[in-house]
């Protein structure tokens, strides 16, 4: 259905605006996505900039599948490093945060970070480890895997924190035990808790 449609709009070369609740289509379908909440709009963007630059916290998580991670904590200053304490884990943040988050010290902010860009240890070798504090490491326990053929989609816990991630295919994650899992922090992204807008 959704192919036809876009080839019906090649073909007739005219605007159409299609009303959806279902992201994936409108990211599949759309030139622009309008983003709408409570009747406002959120975000009016071409798809692959609302999802990786979403404007706040709703639209985030709406766009996505499986969903953005959202972690509650609050930004620290250990010496020249800031970090992120989410209260089961600590994290160092990458040098290029320090001026952006520099006045949410000893605040409250909302981390997200998407299911793609979670790695198992073992195979994190493609972000580049020469950035410091690109790599946050935290351990979480693997509850359940779904096996999709061309990837895993992992459902894990740390705590009370639940994490889903998106693996390549390489060796599947041991269900009921701990697994060293990466976070590539440069895609991360932060939220304003007051405002939900994105921060960076």
């Amino acid at each position: 259905m959704r192919a036809e449609i876009v080839k019906l709009h090649k073909k007739l070369q005219t605007t159409i605006i299609y009303v959806t609740h279902d992201q994936v289509e409108a990211m599949t379908m759309a030139d622009r996505i309008i983003v709408m909440k409570d009747g406002i709009i959120q975000q009016n963007n071409n798809p692959l900039e609302v999802y990786n630059h979403p404007t706040n916290k709703f639209v985030a998580g709406f766009i996505g599948s499986p969903a953005i991670n959202l972690f509650e904590g609050k930004i620290y200053k250990d010496d020249n490093d800031l970090i992120f304490d989410e209260g089961k884990f600590r994290i160092k943040l990458p040098d290029k945060y320090k001026d952006i988050l520099a006045t949410y010290i000893n605040k409250n902010i909302t981390m997200g970070i998407r299911p793609e860009d979670i790695y198992d240890k073992r195979y994190s070798s493609e972000i580049d480890i020469t950035e410091p504090n690109r790599k946050a490491e935290i351990s979480a326990l693997v509850e359940v895997v779904e096996p999709m053929g061309n990837e895993f989609i992992v459902y894990l816990h740390t705590g009370n924190t639940a994490i889903t991630a998106r693996f390549a295919p390489r060796q599947m994650p041991e269900l009921d035990k701990h697994l060293k899992i990466v976070f590539d922090m440069n895609k991360a992204h932060f939220f304003d808790n007051d405002t939900d807008k994105c921060i960076v």
